[in-house]
Order: structure tokens, then C-alpha cells, then sequence
């Protein structure tokens, strides 16, 4: 028998014994109303289901952003793939006794990456040991022996404790006036208008010092600025006193010591200077013949380094001979 001769067999069979099939009972309102209720009730719940089934699996990333950043101070190129970035990375690390969310660190120069700093993470330091952080915004961030800092964002810091200086302007950068950094202290908010400053804080009083620019200070009790060349002492009763403070007062010298190691090599020797200077406080002066000379002579073949090593590379690398007087880099040829 052909396929299609078998077809037509099954759908006479089939017609045959629908003809002689009872109609089907058609349940009554109240069942189909219950039955409509109790599908309608699985859909609903299967429905909250996926809903907290995504608010989780969303809560999840999240938290898993979150727990990140708490478990402590993170490496550059560690194959992480988190979009965030780090507020600020350690520059250098002069001492043995500094800690990053409870762990140890050294110099970055000992070290196979760079420390990383995000929201969240706090840094400190002990007896003789100091920090430089680049800024990433721009600028630089140093910490003083025995302090501590915590940062909130990606352009807010808390003192703790001890002493920070803040340069807006790191070497090779120009000033950028859309640049946003505060500290936040027990007595206010100290945000810097383009400027070198230095805070130092103690149980009852904070000394805000700065160098070059402005400072506002902006709390409760405080709502004042503070100039260049000048330092204010906010006590926790509330009154302040103020005083001058010049650029290269010994006040400032750790600022110094800790300043980042820059790559030199193809700069003139005009613009290391100015560079010395400015992490010194001193000004730069030069005889006609020094200054055309600094101006033309580049350094070669020179790597990273600190200011003082710089000071001391000049003379042996150039004719030009360099003598500290007072708050003033003398430059002879």
C-alpha cells in the first residue's frame, strides 16, 4: 500500500470515531475562575521570582565592586578587569613602617608594580617613614612620619592623623585650574585654589601652611583662607591665630625628602632648577653666562631622581657650579 492510500485510511478511522464521541463537559464558572486563579498566582510568584533572581545577580556585581575595594591596596596590571580607577598610585616610599589597609608596603622601586589607591583604602605611616603619591587628577600627595589618611574619592582625602602636603602641579605638568582636591578635618574642609600646602594636625588645634596659592578652609566653626606665605592655627575652641611661613622655612624640609624621583634625562638644566627650586622653596639665581648655559645644556644619560641627587648631578655632569645661600640656589658658570 502506496503513503498516501495509508493516509487516508487513518483520517477515515479517525472521522469515524469522532462522530460517535460524547461532547466534552465544559467545567463550571466557579473551577474555571479557580483554576484561573491558581495559574494566575505561579505566574505572579514565577514573575518575583526572576525579579529577585536579577536584583541579586545586580547586587552581586555590585558587592563584588565593593568587596574589591575593601580587601586592601591593589597592583597596577594585575590582569584585573574592573573598569574603576585608582584615585592615586605610591610614588616612593622612604622607611620601613608604612601600611595600606593593614598591610605592609615598600618602595615602588623594590617592587615588581606600583601600589594603586581607591576610595576606601587608608594609608599610613610610622617613626621615620614618609609616602609620595601621584595624584590621579594630577599633582602630588606626601605624607609626613606618623600620619594617616583615608580616601573617600576620587578628589577628597580625610587626616587622621600627622601631617599632608599637597603640590598641584607635579614636574613636567602645567597648571590645570579644573583640578579638585580637599582634605577633610575635624575642623572643616581644606581645599586648595592652585597652590603647595601643608597640614599639620594635633589633638586640639590644625596649622594650615601654605607655600604658594590659596587655601579655604570651610566647617562649622571655620570659614576662612589662608594665602601664600602664610600659616593658620585653627584651635578646637574655636579662635586662630596667624603668622608668616617662608617657602624654604625647615618646617617644609621632609616635603622635600620625599619628593618623587622624575625622569630627567633629555631636560635642560634651566628646568631642573626651577624644578629644585620649587620642591626646595628656594629661588633660582643665575650669572648672565650661567643662565644662557642652563638654558641650552640638556643632561643625557641620566635616569630617576630626587632633587638633592639631582642638585648634586648638575655640577658633575655641566660647567656650571651650584651653592645653597639661605632660601636662594645660586647658579655660576
Amino acid at each position: 500500500m502506496k503513503d498516501n492510500d495509508k493516509n487516508d485510511a487513518h483520517e477515515e478511522m479517525l472521522h469515524e470515531l469522532f462522530q460517535h464521541a460524547l461532547p466534552r463537559p465544559q467545567p463550571a464558572e466557579e473551577a474555571r475562575e479557580a483554576a484561573y486563579s491558581t495559574l494566575h498566582d505561579e505566574w505572579l510568584e514565577l514573575t518575583a521570582r526572576r525579579r529577585r533572581h536579577r536584583r541579586l545577580v545586580t547586587w552581586g556585581l555590585a558587592a563584588s565592586v565593593a568587596i574589591a575595594a575593601l580587601l586592601g591596596f591593589r597592583t597596577l596590571d594585575t590582569g584585573d578587569t574592573l573598569s574603576f580607577e585608582p584615585v592615586a598610585i605610591v610614588a616612593r616610599v622612604s622607611g620601613g613602617n608604612v601600611v595600606a589597609n593593614n598591610s605592609v608596603i615598600d618602595s615602588p622601586a623594590n617592587s615588581s608594580a606600583a601600589v594603586s589607591l581607591f576610595p576606601g583604602d587608608s594609608l599610613k605611616t610610622g617613626s621615620e617613614s614618609f609616602v609620595a603619591i601621584s595624584w590621579g587628577a594630577g599633582g602630588s600627595l606626601r605624607l609626613d612620619q606618623n600620619s594617616e589618611i583615608e580616601f573617600l574619592s576620587d578628589d577628597v582625602v580625610r587626616l587622621a592623623a600627622g601631617s599632608v602636603y599637597f603640590d598641584s602641579r607635579q614636574f613636567g605638568q602645567t597648571s590645570n585650574p579644573d583640578l579638585r582636591f580637599s582634605v577633610d578635618t575635624p575642623y572643616g574642609r581644606v581645599t586648595h585654589v592652585g597652590t603647595q600646602f601643608m597640614l599639620h594636625m594635633e589633638p586640639d588645634q590644625l596649622s594650615v601652611a601654605v607655600r604658594e596659592g590659596e587655601v579655604t578652609v570651610d566647617g562649622t566653626r571655620f570659614n576662612v583662607a589662608v594665602h601664600s606665605g602664610d600659616e593658620k592655627i585653627l584651635f578646637s575652641n574655636g579662635r586662630f591665630d596667624q603668622k608668616s611661613i617662608n617657602a624654604s622655612d625647615p618646617r617644609w624640609t621632609w616635603v622635600a625628602d620625599i619628593a618623587p624621583e622624575v625622569q630627567l634625562d633629555g631636560r635642560t638644566v634651566r628646568e631642573i632648577l626651577d624644578w629644585i627650586g620649587r620642591e626646595s622653596g628656594r629661588s633660582v639665581l643665575y650669572s648672565a653666562e650661567a643662565k644662557q648655559h642652563a638654558e641650552t645644556i640638556k643632561l643625557i644619560g641620566i635616569g630617576r631622581l630626587d632633587p638633592q641627587q639631582a642638585l648634586r648631578t648638575i655640577p658633575v655632569m655641566t660647567d656650571l657650579r651650584t651653592t645653597l645661600r639661605d632660601d636662594r640656589i645660586i647658579v655660576e658658570f
